[in-house]
């Protein structure tokens, strides 16, 4: 699953030396502003969602049990299932302002927020 496709020419992924689940987004400031701005404000999103990612590449082998074992598999299918929505809701209504995006990321950003406090700590 890695990084999900947020890699990109313009935005980088960095893990933090020493620490287990902390990663640095990092932007290229030949961006432009305004998508910088909003890329600023979709990164706590993309930072749970890859360290989620994480979790479930290292915890989804049988050596680290059946229970853990289980809990990855259903970590992954909650992940895809999300992208799947996102990737739904945007063709099926694509967001017409910022405002309306962030609206739509709202509810996936607090559920991606709570799967990671219970997953990843």
């Amino acid at each position: 699953m890695g990084a999900g496709g947020i890699e990109g020419r313009y935005i980088s992924i960095k893990k933090v030396r020493g620490k287990k689940s902390h990663i640095f987004l990092h932007i290229d400031l030949s961006m432009d502003l305004a998508l910088q701005e909003l890329v600023q404000r979709i990164f706590p999103l993309c930072e749970d969602f890859v360290l989620i990612s994480q979790f479930v590449e290292s915890e989804s082998h049988f050596k680290s049990g059946l229970v853990n074992h289980a809990f990855a598999v259903a970590l992954r299918a909650l992940l895809l299932s999300t992208i799947s929505s996102l990737r739904e809701v945007s063709v099926r209504e694509p967001p017409k302002s910022i405002r309306t995006l962030e609206s739509k990321l709202k509810e996936t950003t607090m559920s991606i927020q709570i799967t990671h406090s219970n997953s990843c700590k």
